[in-house]
């Protein structure tokens, strides 16, 4: 999926978000049509929440939902059952997000978690976590601390010299905005119109996140695969408990250590023969 091919949709009424809940009735949900990244001055449960940007890949169709004008609306309008029979009336964003059934895969949930269940009260289920995949199936066996998305698709995607610095430059430039508004009080997420490059800095970042799920979920063992729907779980329940902190160092510690690996997988093996799936809390 690249760039040029990819239909670019800003929703900020009730009607385009009718449709683009329509559209996202009609998906497949194996493997997962939905990707998502959220935009925000500090996003976390002390800032705000301004954008979502939402990827059904089998369209290659990109909506940048405009939260900051729309607000509890943009979660609480239902589809138009008008338009195609099978789409339920009582379909909404929120009914998506917080679906076990619909997956969805975003890059390191705990801050968007955090944003979403503070400001809205919605609370996230059906997440694949991108950021937990990578770890569980880096080479190097290191598992201490997690990647960033740039690393990632610097990394494991291997994308021509040309376009990944054409990608970073984007970063890096809404970056630099990003932080001359953010000391004014304000966001350029929040600007309207929104800039040609912080819609390009939105897309760009959702973009590639269907061949990095391709390529994680390739290398998974199902060993894996319930360790990071555990640890998924573990990273929502997080996000909503009252002693989260958004931003530190923490944040880039891997949840597992060495020993605690070693330990779950001989408890997996074991609970294995016995026909006996690891619990996801």
């Amino acid at each position: 999926m690249s760039g040029p091919n990819v239909n670019t949709i800003f929703v900020s009424t009730a009607s385009e978000l009718s449709t683009m809940l329509i559209s996202i009735a009609m998906q497949p949900t194996s493997p997962p049509s939905l990707y998502i990244d959220l935009e925000g001055l500090n996003l976390s449960r002390y800032g705000t929440l301004s954008l979502i940007t939402l990827l059904i890949a089998p369209t290659s169709t990109v909506y940048i939902i405009d939260i900051h004008i729309m607000g509890v609306s943009a979660f609480t309008t239902p589809a138009s059952t008008s338009a195609i029979s099978h789409t339920n009336s009582s379909t909404t964003l929120q009914s998506i997000l917080e679906s076990a059934t619909i997956p969805k895969v975003f890059f390191d949930v705990r801050n968007d978690s955090d944003a979403l269940f503070a400001h809205y009260h919605i609370n996230l289920q059906g997440i694949q976590d991108l950021q937990l995949m990578q770890l569980a199936t880096c080479s190097s066996g290191n598992r201490r601390t997690v990647n960033g998305l740039t690393r990632c698709i610097e990394k494991d995607l291997q994308l021509p010299q040309a376009q990944f610095v054409s990608w970073k430059n984007v970063k890096d430039t809404v970056a630099k905005l990003f932080d001359q508004h953010s000391t004014l009080g304000r966001g350029v997420f929040n600007e309207r119109p929104l800039r040609d490059i912080v819609k390009k800095y939105c897309v760009q970042d959702v973009l590639h996140m269907p061949q990095l799920w391709r390529t994680y979920n390739r290398r998974m063992t199902e060993f894996w695969r319930e360790m990071v729907e555990r640890a998924t779980t573990g990273r929502i329940q997080e996000s909503q408990s009252a002693n989260y902190e958004p931003h530190g160092r923490h944040k880039v510690l891997g949840p597992w250590t060495n020993t605690e690996i070693a330990r779950e997988e001989k408890g997996w093996n074991e609970r294995r023969k016995r026909g006996i799936k690891l619990e996801v809390n």
